[in-house]
């Protein structure tokens, strides 16, 4: 891996106004590498260019970010080492599309708050068909003076929705047919707060610590990713079992992806073989700051460096046991109401003095009557 581009949040991006083109603005957040490097700067010239073709659902513009620290919270920190920590390892160039400068536009991206009220679906969209485009001239090596790409959008947009009716909504969520054919889960909606990553497994490709949603992406991904048709995933590919890997995949770099059959027979839900050799290069990545180091005998985290540094900040999510920390609060009265209080007391102890005083005259007035 020479360079990466990650996709970050997209479905909010500014609406520029008239005066200034009226076109939806993005962002590309670059590491130090990237700037300074030529990959970056042709990648980057992939992007303007996309974005002024004509064809997207909304007209887009990519900028560069200004007075950004960096890169944002993001993926991406995974690759990148701190200096002198790590004398083996490299920090790989990358960026990160953003529909954001210097504030997250989703002020509740990657939360329990998070959901499809804070997605523009059209803006995910119009994000997809650059991104299509832009691939698609760094793969054929197209220049930057030619300005059409032939990516089809009308395909696109249709899967970019149908994603979006999976996972965004909680009508059919994750029992929609375009998950259960790639995935076998009885979840609803989809909850799009990422979780806490407590520690590393020995295998970090083994399907079965993840979760529904993230198997699902995975497989989803594999069975696209060479460019077979459902008829050809169903009917030419070799099967496997998902997730146990009792058989396996014979070809050298096929994985094994989870795959329902639309027909009764071999290799559908009810058999074993429930999964399809695809050629894919998939493949799960922990993403956490490599300023953090993971200990896999106590399975604690320290910071792997010190306050010089580390120049970025890290961004991490305690994981505290339930009730614990836990907070008491006392609220305080305000003056005219513990006057009410006490004036309510002086008249109750003086009517039960009363009431004590009456009963007792009353009963040895009974007495002397005997």
């Amino acid at each position: 891996v020479s360079f990466i581009v990650e996709v970050g949040s997209v479905g909010l991006p500014r609406s520029m106004s008239e005066e200034e083109g009226g076109l939806r603005e993005y962002f590309l957040h670059m590491t130090p590498q990237a700037q300074n490097s030529s990959d970056g700067a042709a990648i980057y010239e992939a992007f303007e260019a996309a974005a002024k073709s004509s064809g997207q659902e909304a007209e887009v513009a990519v900028r560069r970010p200004s007075g950004t620290p960096g890169i944002p919270p993001s993926s991406l920190m995974s690759f990148q080492h701190a200096e002198g920590t790590n004398a083996l390892k490299e920090s790989i160039p990358g960026m990160v599309l953003t529909d954001f400068n210097e504030t997250l536009a989703n002020k509740y991206l990657s939360s329990y708050l998070d959901d499809a009220g804070n997605v523009n679906v059209s803006s995910v969209s119009a994000a997809s068909e650059l991104l299509a485009k832009v691939l698609y001239r760094i793969a054929y090596n197209v220049s930057s003076e030619e300005p059409h790409a032939p990516v089809d959008t009308e395909s696109l947009n249709a899967t970019v929705y149908d994603l979006t009716g999976c996972l965004l909504t909680s009508s059919e969520g994750m029992q929609c047919d375009l998950v259960q054919q790639v995935a076998d889960s009885y979840l609803g909606s989809v909850s799009l707060y990422p979780g806490v990553l407590f520690g590393l497994s020995k295998d970090l490709q083994n399907p079965n610590d993840k979760t529904d949603f993230v198997r699902f992406l995975w497989s989803f991904l594999a069975t696209r990713a060479g460019g077979l048709s459902e008829q050809e995933i169903s009917d030419q590919a070799a099967t496997c079992d998902f997730p146990s890997g009792k058989l396996k995949c014979a070809g050298e770099g096929d994985v094994c992806a989870r795959w329902r059959s639309k027909t009764r027979g071999k290799g559908d839900s009810g058999s074993s073989k429930n999964g399809r050799c695809v050629s894919a290069q998939m493949q799960y990545v922990p993403a956490w700051s490599q300023h953090l180091l993971h200990d896999p005998k106590t399975n604690a985290w320290r910071i792997n460096g010190t306050a010089s540094t580390v120049a970025d900040d890290i961004w991490t999510e305690s994981n505290w046991n339930y009730g614990t920390p836990s907070a008491m609060i006392r609220v305080t009265e305000t003056h005219a109401y513990g006057v009410v209080l006490f004036l309510s007391g002086l008249i109750l102890t003086g009517a039960c003095f009363w009431g004590v005083k009456r009963a007792r005259q009353h009963i040895e007035k009974q007495m002397k009557q005997w």
